[in-house]
Formats: structure tokens, C-alpha cells, sequence
């Protein structure tokens, strides 16, 4: 059994590539609604929020476990993965070597939750994939919010030509969507910049997961359980719609 977490419908992306690779295995997901946005949270709290769900997982007998949450990624993997029994695997190191191998002019941009840029790890990880390259890389929190409140597409598509206008000026051609949420705007980031490579941080993080440790299929139809610590209602109505099937949400912790 495999458990995902996210502070919220972001990880949704990872989740969903992981049923398209995987359908046979049993998912549970979890999404943390009472605690986000993580990228505004200390690092103590993202540590903390983090340990009690994979606590909450382990209880339900969860086999690995996939952080699909940029923030959480980089501020709690490795105390995670010393801390807990099953594997634990983050989307970072992935999506950065995705990214180092896209860009052509060497010129990369990373967006991310403040958190996560300011670690400084997204711009670590691809610099060391890549010494040569130059990473322009800053925070985009309010991104956050359009994703979570599924916004309409003029909404978002205005909302990314004000806040991608520094890497406009920068002239990257490759672009990490370093925290998950903002993979469910991706139409919006393609529209604001039609000359720049994305790099999809949820799809290359599932991957790399699914190829280091899912199983071989167990030629059977897999199971899956979406819980949200807060207003599961509102998380099952978004979680429809970005799965693409009816699904329901349980309260967690």
C-alpha cells in the first residue's frame, strides 16, 4: 500500500500519474487542509505536520510513502526517512534532475512555495545536475491559493502574467513548477510563457517514485481512500474533479 500526502489538492497531479502507471496498487492519500498553505509555515511546523501524517499512515499499515509536496520535500525528507520504518520519497531531487536536463540555454527558472526557495535546495539540486547553469528561482505564494480554489482560467492566466513577469525579464528557457499545487495551472503558466520548456514537478516526482519503489503489478484492480484533515466535503469536491472520477474524503487525524 502506498500513501501521498499533500497540505492539499496539489499532490492530486502525482496521484493521478501514479494511477495511470500503477492502477493495481492500493493508495491512500492524505491532505493536509487544516495546515496549508505549508510554504508560509516555519520549518518546525512543516516537520511536525509532516511526521504526524506519516504517523497517521503507518497506522493504517502504508508500505511507502510518496511526499508530494514541494515544501515538505524540502524541509522534512530526511528527518522522515530516518524517523520512520518504510521508505519515504520526495519530489525534489527528481524534478531537478528533469529540469537540468531540459534547459538549453542553461538559464533556469524555479517557482516554488517561499519555504521551499528559500531552502535553496531546488537551486542545490539542479546546480549539481548541471554546475554550468544559472537558476533564477523565487516564491509564488498566492499561486497557491488560485490552485486550491480552482480558479477560472482568465483569472489565472492575469494572475500569471503579473507574477512571471521577473522571469520574463530573466529570458529562461525551462521552468520548474517546483510546488505541486501548481500543476493544476499549468495551461496558465504555458499561455504566459509559450516560449519556455515546464518542467511539471508532481508528474517527474511520481515517476521517479514508481520506478525506485512500487511493485511489480499485482494484475488486480487497486484500492483508494482520499482523506483531508479539515472540510473533507470541500477537498472531495476538488478531488473529483482533478481525478476525473467521483471520489469521496474521509476526515483524518
Amino acid at each position: 500500500m502506498t500513501g501521498v500526502f499533500d497540505s492539499g489538492v496539489g499532490g492530486l497531479c502525482a496521484l493521478r500519474e501514479l494511477l495511470r502507471l500503477y492502477p493495481e496498487e492500493d493508495y491512500v492519500y492524505l491532505a493536509d487542509t487544516a495546515h496549508l498553505p505549508y510554504g508560509e509555515r516555519t520549518r518546525g511546523e512543516v516537520l511536525r505536520y509532516t511526521a504526524e501524517a506519516l504517523c497517521f499512515f503507518a497506522s493504517l499499515g502504508v508500505e511507502r510513502v510518496l511526499l508530494a509536496c514541494g515544501t515538505a520535500s524540502v524541509s522534512a525528507l530526511e528527518f522522515c526517512q530516518k524517523s520512520f520504518p518504510f521508505p519515504v520519497h520526495g519530489i525534489a531531487e527528481h524534478a531537478a534532475y528533469a529540469t537540468a536536463n531540459a534547459t538549453k540555454s542553461l538559464h533556469i527558472g524555479v517557482i516554488a512555495t517561499q519555504r521551499a526557495t528559500e531552502s535553496g535546495i531546488y537551486t542545490q539540486l539542479i546546480s549539481s545536475f548541471c554546475p554550468a547553469s544559472r537558476v533564477t528561482a523565487f516564491a509564488c505564494p498566492s499561486l497557491v491559493a488560485l490552485a486550491e480554489a480552482g480558479a477560472d482560467k482568465e483569472t489565472v492566466f492575469q494572475a500569471l502574467k503579473r507574477e512571471l513577469a521577473p522571469f520574463e525579464r530573466e529570458k529562461i528557457d525551462t521552468l520548474l513548477l517546483g510546488c505541486t499545487h501548481f500543476s493544476l495551472l499549468q495551461d496558465g503558466f504555458a499561455a504566459a510563457l509559450p516560449s519556455v520548456t515546464l518542467v511539471d514537478g508532481a508528474v517527474t516526482g511520481a515517476y521517479g517514485f514508481a520506478a525506485t519503489f512500487l511493485p511489480s503489478p499485482k494484475k488486480k484492480k487497486g484500492s483508494l481512500r482520499l482523506f483531508a484533515t479539515e472540510n473533507p466535503r470541500a477537498f472531495e469536491a476538488q478531488a473529483s474533479r482533478i481525478l476525473g472520477k467521483r471520489v469521496r474524503a474521509e476526515k483524518a487525524l
